[in-house]
């Protein structure tokens, strides 16, 4: 009875042959067995002969003797299970059977290609005036390269510049840095200055990259603040074709356009152009505010031959900004004013335009030495019409000061700028070199009219019940310097 009982042991210890029978089948099974085996009753040993024999005993012949043992062994009636078919199973091994019948389809792969890294610019140009890794560039030299400004959709320079350490924006925006604790007010576009006056606004339209330069960079830009450099680096014509036309929206009206085309001009891509359009306009929160912004630069680049290209570019900004209007103080605090109250009047008016034309040519000697000629010359003329105010008497009555330049329109900045490199690539064994030699001239001519003075009590507005004039004040021939 004990082996019957083990034997049963382990027949109900076995892993259930389906899982996912209900919990009544699973009980069923083992009461039936017991049942059954309660009405057998006790088992009675069979008698089964087994035969032991011994290899060691011998007989008094020498023969080996076999020892025989009869034993009585019970063996016990082992239950049988009963398969029970169950409806999962069978519907699982019909749909296997399905599965195994049904037709290999092979699935082409899908190749993904994708550009890597595209925020990481690996060389910069503003450092030492060569194509160098940044990496084996012994200064600090940061770049924001056209993806961020793309993915962060920027407009403006000071947006751009947001992403440098150490940079931040004056209080004319984009029109004037702080790098290092410096004042900057010009820039430079790839590695040639560009010296305009005062508040001039760079446009990202037609600019590639923006690489700044921290720190002094005299030894190869002459003249400079100490701070650093901000370096434009232009677009430059390629010789696939690429057709871009970009359109923003935003609040107060603002709205700009930008067009970038470019590509081959030959079918055997030795002449290629870009063409590079923005315009923009908007108006702001005060009264009067608002600016204009266009910007149109082409340029054509040759392949005179496999070693020798000239690169021709042109380019006209015009921008126009009016109404920026400050807030006087009332005793020792700012005067509590509307928020869209300009105490300016709408004819104040800040215009900048420019015309730049730039011819490069290169040269390769060999594959490790090149020459390369720049020349460029623009001419930027800036007016400006405007006021700004004093602080408020105690019945709210400011004073005005009035301000002009380029008073007879005859204003300029005119740049000439020649710049000659000679760049060669040389090894000292496992030791290479980047040479520069070369040098650079710059012309500037600035012709500037300004005037300023205070009109007295017809300049006089009142903060409660502001009164806007008509017209600029008439500007004496003794008030222009």
């Amino acid at each position: 009875m004990k082996s019957a009982e083990s034997s049963q042991e382990k027949f109900l210890s076995e892993p259930h042959s389906a899982p996912r029978a209900s919990v009544i089948g699973r009980l069923a099974v083992p009461a039936c067995l017991m049942l059954l085996t309660a009405c057998i009753g006790p088992q009675k040993p069979v008698q089964m002969e087994q035969d032991h024999r011994s290899p060691s005993a011998e007989s008094a012949q020498g023969d080996p003797v076999q020892e025989t043992s009869r034993q009585e062994v019970a063996a016990p009636i082992q239950p049988l299970p009963l398969p029970v078919p169950l409806p999962a199973e069978a519907s699982a091994e019909a749909q296997a059977s399905r599965t195994s019948e049904a037709p290999v389809v092979e699935v082409k792969p899908v190749y993904v290609v994708a550009q890597a890294e595209s925020y990481r610019v690996t060389n910069a140009v503003t450092a030492t005036k060569t194509d160098t890794p940044i990496m084996d560039t012994p200064v600090s030299v940061k770049v924001v390269p056209q993806q961020v400004m793309r993915d962060q959709q920027v407009v403006r320079v000071d947006q751009a510049l947001k992403n440098v350490s150490g940079v931040i924006s004056g209080a004319e925006g984009d029109m004037q840095f702080n790098v290092r604790g410096f004042d900057q007010f010009n820039f430079y576009r790839d590695g040639y200055p560009f010296q305009g006056q005062f508040f001039h606004a760079e446009d990202l339209t037609n600019i590639e990259r923006v690489e700044v330069l921290k720190g002094p960079g005299s030894i190869l830009y002459g003249r400079a603040e100490p701070g650093g450099i901000i370096n434009f680096v232009t677009k430059q014509p390629l010789d696939q074709p690429y057709y871009s036309l970009q359109q923003q929206f935003g609040s107060y009206g603002w709205y700009r356009t930008n067009a970038d085309l470019t590509g081959p001009l030959t079918a055997d891509n030795t002449v290629s152009y870009r063409l590079n359009i923005g315009y923009q306009t908007n108006q702001t929160f005060q009264q009067f505010g608002g600016n204009e912004r266009l910007i149109i630069s082409p340029q054509v680049r040759w392949r005179i031959s496999d070693r020798t290209t000239s690169t021709l570019k042109y380019e006209y900004s015009d921008l126009s900004l009016t109404g920026k209007g400050n807030i006087p103080l009332l005793g020792n605090r700012p005067a509590p004013i509307a928020r869209e109250l300009n105490l300016g009047e709408r004819w104040n008016l800040q215009n900048d335009k420019y015309h730049l034309v730039s011819l490069v040519t290169e040269h390769a000697f060999n594959d490790a030495w090149s020459i390369r000629h720049r020349f460029n010359f623009s001419n930027h003329q800036l007016t400006l019409t405007g006021q700004n105010v004093g602080n408020a008497a105690a019945n709210g009555d400011v004073s005005r000061f009035f301000f002009a330049q380029n008073t007879d329109g005859r204003d300029y900045t005119r740049n000439f700028f020649n710049a000659l490199e000679l760049t060669g690539h040389v090894s000292t064994g496992p030791i290479k070199h980047t040479l520069l030699f070369g040098g650079d001239y710059l012309h500037s001519d600035i012709r500037a009219t300004m005037a300023g003075f205070t009109p007295g009590t017809d300049d006089v507005i009142n903060l409660f019940n502001p009164i806007h004039t008509a017209g600029p004040p008439v500007i004496a021939p003794g008030d222009v310097t």
